[in-house]
């Protein structure tokens, strides 16, 4: 598992981090991030705040083969 961070760009110092966070997507949307992980864990983040702010989560169902076969 890795950790997610949140950082001042101007500064450059971390503002908040969160561990637990396998390999995902990041997409901005306004002020907030939408996290999607390879394990299809979704989550939805406050990107202004100053500590880790979960807004709503959810999770895409399992597939037995994640990604399509190759022929």
């Amino acid at each position: 598992a890795s950790t997610l961070r949140a950082f001042d760009p101007q500064t450059k110092k971390t503002i908040w981090e969160q561990p637990g966070f396998l390999t995902s997507h990041l997409i901005a949307i306004g002020n907030q991030v939408l996290v999607v992980s390879i394990d299809g864990a979704i989550k939805l983040v406050d990107a202004t705040s100053a500590n880790y702010k979960p807004l709503a989560e959810s999770q895409l169902p399992q597939t037995e083969s994640p990604l399509p076969k190759v022929k």
